[in-house]
């Protein structure tokens, strides 16, 4: 797998890293309360969110919260995202790492096509707007 590449710095992705730093503490309050996973992940009501990685090798990478039926949330964090047809923008890189992460080879535990089998796979986006 190639590895990623990222831009340096700016306020701009100071910004975006404290947004996903704020998602990753929703997970980390689940983990340690033992909390079933709430909507909006239309999971099985038993389902417990186990453990969670931040910044994965996984194309949507941001917080991967894996589930006690071995199933995984993957989660791209943005502070905002604006609609755009320009292909270098922040919504069509975001589109590309879920296609990516849903049609997944397989090499990898988290690098599986989304829901193929696994009845709480999910990918989702976080935004605060």
């Amino acid at each position: 797998m190639a590895k990623k590449t990222k831009s340096s710095g700016g306020k701009a992705e100071a910004t975006g890293s404290n947004y996903e730093t704020l998602v990753a503490a929703w997970y980390a309050h689940s983990v340690l309360l033992g909390e079933t996973a709430q909507p909006p992940f239309d999971l099985p009501t038993d389902t417990q969110i186990v453990s969670f990685t931040c910044q994965s090798e996984a194309p949507v990478d941001d917080v991967n919260a894996v589930t006690s039926d071995d199933g995984i949330i993957f989660v791209q964090a943005k502070r905002s995202v604006t609609m755009s047809s320009v292909a270098s923008s922040g919504f069509a890189g975001a589109l590309d790492q879920f296609v990516r992460q849903i049609t997944g080879s397989g090499m990898e535990h988290y690098d599986r096509a989304t829901n193929a089998g696994f009845r709480s796979d999910k990918s989702s986006g976080a935004t605060s707007k």
